[in-house]
């Protein structure tokens, strides 16, 4: 029985003046345990201050990890849709290479195959004789031997090189006829043959053996140059990594239809093959011989017009201008060598007989298909723009630069250049931007002209020119900077002249 005195039970009271003695204890604990089940237990199940110190932690880790996903997410978006800018240039004619004259352009190499070809290439007049190279009003022809049995060594063919080297540009190779047939490795392509593989190489156009399985386009580079990257062609990616280190010489390839080489293009006509080779990257188109578009025709070529290219090599991760210079333009019919022979190539992709090598030297007959024959190449280059060639003509401090057109387009014009006062020029065409300050004392006879322009492929043209028509020495500073847009070399220029001297 509990003991009651004065009204009180021996058991503590829930509400009352009195604590028990382990109150303390109580409130200190609670103080300290805030995750107690009756704290929490005022919360929602949704609402963070009811959460366990431990929950409280994983969702904070869980929100990191979320944070993190974006922003990893929205920089692989971006970096996934990278793309250079394209944009429209105007290009004029520079070179063009038909005719009977067609073979004065090139040089024929006559040193052994790099490759390991079973083949002899001739010299000119070799050729000629051999009547392995030829041109007429119409077309250019080389080819390979088909008169000498069993050969020792190789069989005779053609390579030939042109003369002129190109830092960019864009090629029109209007062709014929294609090479084809068991043991062959033709190839029409860009290259610095002394420089290789330094400079880079295009290849616009390489097929082996029969030829059925349609163009290959690939692109071969020191490293650090890759096509893993967003690109807009129309052909199939059949490797990504240019560097001539990767899978024995792969390069980076694209390939295209069967009617784009062999013996369907042949039999359509042929046709023609484009090749951009500009800052922002390389692409190639083809179009048979009833679709070559009409700017063509015209002489006014104009890639923006042309839709998706069948190969598209941006360089989003790939300097461009440093991986390939000075090119040339090679075309030949290599035999056998590295490529054609391989047997996944010669067999197991084309059921030739016996091995290549054998096959060649014993069957000349074989080889009636394996020419190429050419109508025309042709080479333009992106128009100079007009300020960038004048200032290397136009006397220094002249009032030419004043004047309110700038290559044929006007442009808006702020200030005063008549007396005193001051000019600014500002000029937005398609190919860059333009700015121009002029300052004139009040007599006219001290001025201060602040010339830039950048291209669409970021050169930068820089100009300063300090004129004083005063004093004893009467001079004229300047100061030049500029990018040959040609050949992407950078120039400075620094001269001072006295005008009272000038003759």
């Amino acid at each position: 029985m509990a003991y009651q005195a004065h009204g009180q039970t021996q058991y503590p009271k829930s509400h009352g003046d009195t604590a028990p003695p382990y109150a303390d204890n109580i409130a200190l604990n609670s103080s300290i345990n805030n995750d107690s089940p009756q704290k929490l237990s005022q919360y929602s199940r949704f609402d963070p201050r009811g959460w366990r110190t431990r929950t409280r932690l994983i969702a904070a880790g869980g929100i990191v990890v979320i944070i993190i996903a974006i922003i990893v997410g929205a920089y692989e978006g971006w970096k996934a849709n990278r793309y250079p800018n394209y944009s429209a240039l105007t290009y004029s004619l520079k070179d063009t290479y038909e005719g009977e004259n067609f073979f004065d352009n090139f040089w024929y190499w006559s040193d052994a195959d790099p490759t390991g070809g079973f083949v002899f290439y001739l010299q000119r007049a070799n050729a000629v004789w051999s009547n392995l190279t030829y041109a007429t009003k119409d077309s250019a022809v080389i080819k390979v031997d088909t008169s000498y049995p069993n050969t020792i060594g190789g069989r005779n063919s053609v390579r030939i090189q042109s003369n002129n080297t190109y830092n960019n540009g864009l090629f029109i190779f209007d062709i014929l006829h294609t090479p084809y047939g068991c043991g062959t490795w033709p190839a029409l392509w860009l290259a610095d043959s002394s420089n290789w593989p330094t400079n880079g190489e295009i290849d616009v156009i390489e097929a082996t053996n029969n030829g059925t399985w349609g163009n290959s386009m690939t692109l071969h580079t020191t490293d650090g140059c890759s096509m893993g990257v967003k690109r807009k062609e129309t052909g199939k990616v059949t490797s990504k990594n240019c560097y001539n280190g990767t899978n024995s010489n792969e390069g980076c390839g694209v390939s295209s239809t069967t009617a784009s080489y062999g013996p369907e293009f042949n039999k359509n006509g042929g046709g023609v093959y484009a090749t951009e080779l500009r800052d922002a990257g390389i692409r190639i188109w083809w179009w048979p011989r009833n679709s070559i578009p009409s700017d063509i025709a015209d002489g006014k070529p104009d890639p923006s017009t042309w839709g998706e290219a069948t190969a598209d090599f941006p360089s989003t991760d790939c300097s461009i201008s440093s991986h390939f210079r000075n090119q040339s333009i090679i075309a030949n019919i290599d035999l056998c060598g590295s490529l054609a022979a391989a047997d996944r190539y010669y067999i197991d992709q084309a059921q030739c007989p016996s091995n290549c090598t054998a096959y060649v030297a014993a069957n000349p007959g074989a080889f009636a298909e394996a020419y190429w024959e050419f109508k025309s190449f042709k080479n333009y280059l992106q128009e100079a723009n007009t300020w960038g060639s004048s200032y290397a003509t136009d006397p220094y401090g002249t009032n030419t630069y004043g004047t309110s057109t700038y290559g044929g387009t006007s442009y808006s014009t702020y200030g005063d250049t008549t007396g005193g006062g001051a000019n600014r020029t500002t000029y937005d065409p398609t190919t860059g931007a333009y700015d121009q300050h002029i300052d004139y004392d009040a007599d006219a006879t001290t001025r201060r002209h602040h010339r830039e322009q950048m291209d669409e492929s970021g050169r930068y043209y820089h100009r300063d020119v300090d004129r004083d028509t005063t004093g004893l020495d009467n001079t004229t500073r300047v100061h030049k900077e500029y990018s040959n847009p040609n050949t992407g070399t950078s120039y400075t220029r620094d001269s001072a002249y006295d005008r009272n001297n000038l003759v």
